[in-house]
């Protein structure tokens, strides 16, 4: 079985979870590597990927998305061609992971395909929403991947076809404990003012982790680190609590480990605002904005002992085999699908 795996390339969430993931179903089938967009570290991904320009946003320095330069790296004719020629016909499935190129070339050429991500969560109508719901913002979840199927991922399984995080092994080896630092994982802000927020704050000391720098930097009870992988376990394993951003795999990696956790969802990021909602109804505090508003409540989080633990399963290979064991997908293509990698399937299903 070939498969054709379409990962977006903004974040470090998709990557994290693809190479859980696609190693995974390499056990039983052929699987190629597709990563559109920026603002990512390829290094999580070891083999080597297709990349394509893709669509995507980028992160800005005062807490949300730069509309400008996300509109300047815009290239309308480029993602076109992109999907035009990407050829998908050479696949038996096409996973995307909020990937579009690839979900869109396989709707154009009938070829099956299933969306794989944290936003596929939000196909159901029982995952955590605000209020006051976005139109739009629902629109662009549902529609950004038009793919035939889906398994979405989510901090708790709200409908049928939601399942929980997968955490990285590298997470589950970690052996949790307390030293004095806070960590913090804000890209959307600049570690300057990040630093002169931080600084207002008593009783700890700060380790921040960022993509505006390439050095280390210390700012009084603050120390800047770029973004490194072996630098931020070891931070994550031995802080007192995780401030970051309300996006997926992080906090989830954090509630595995059970850390506090306190959250900042990223202006104009929808998504984000409905992780918040869920967060909060398992006991996760989140603040709109840092400013001086929020000091105290950030101050009072510094201060308390109180931590959320979720042990989430190591469901790699469930899910694996979830996406490979799709009735419809095995009899459309059943005669390019090698009875070796079904016999696989079917006997691990089995036990």
């Amino acid at each position: 079985m070939k498969i054709l795996y379409g990962i977006q390339g903004t974040g470090n969430g998709h990557l994290v979870r693809a190479s859980v993931l696609a190693p995974e179903l390499s056990k039983y089938a052929n699987v190629d590597l597709l990563v559109s967009g920026s603002e990512s570290d390829l290094s999580l991904i070891e083999e080597n990927v297709q990349r394509h320009h893709g669509l995507g946003f980028h992160l800005g320095e005062k807490g949300g998305i730069d509309y400008r330069k996300t509109l300047l790296q815009f290239k309308p004719l480029q993602y076109l061609n992109s999907i035009l020629t990407v050829k998908v016909k050479d696949y038996d499935l096409i996973i995307s992971d909020f990937e579009p190129i690839t979900a869109w070339a396989a709707k154009l050429a009938g070829v099956p395909s299933i969306a794989v991500s944290h936003q596929a969560a939000f196909r159901s109508q029982l995952t955590p929403r605000p209020q006051h719901k976005s139109p739009i913002a629902e629109s662009i979840l549902k529609h950004y991947t038009p793919t035939t199927k889906y398994l979405g991922f989510h901090f708790d399984k709200y409908g049928e076809h939601i399942d929980y995080p997968i955490i990285r092994q590298s997470i589950r080896e970690l052996n949790p404990q307390e030293h004095n630092h806070h960590l913090v994982y804000l890209p959307a802000y600049c570690p300057e003012y990040l630093a002169y927020y931080l600084n207002g704050i008593k009783n700890t000391v700060w380790e921040v982790f960022s993509r505006h720098t390439k050095r280390i930097f210390k700012i009084g009870s603050v120390t800047v680190f770029p973004s490194d992988k072996e630098l931020w376990l070891e931070s994550l394993r031995t802080c007192r609590g995780v401030l970051m951003g309300a996006g997926f795999e992080g906090p989830s990696e954090v509630l595995h480990l059970g850390k506090k956790l306190i959250v900042v969802p990223m202006s104009g990021q929808y998504e984000q605002l409905c992780n918040s909602v869920a967060l909060d109804s398992m006991g996760i505090k989140s603040l709109k904005t840092l400013n001086s508003s929020t000091k105290e409540a950030v101050q009072s989080w510094v201060n308390s002992t109180k931590a959320v633990k979720v042990s989430y399963p190591d469901n790699k290979t469930s899910v694996a085999l979830k996406i490979l064991n799709n009735e419809s997908i095995i009899e459309i293509n059943s005669s390019r699908v090698s009875s070796c990698s079904l016999n696989k399937v079917q006997e691990l299903i089995v036990n």
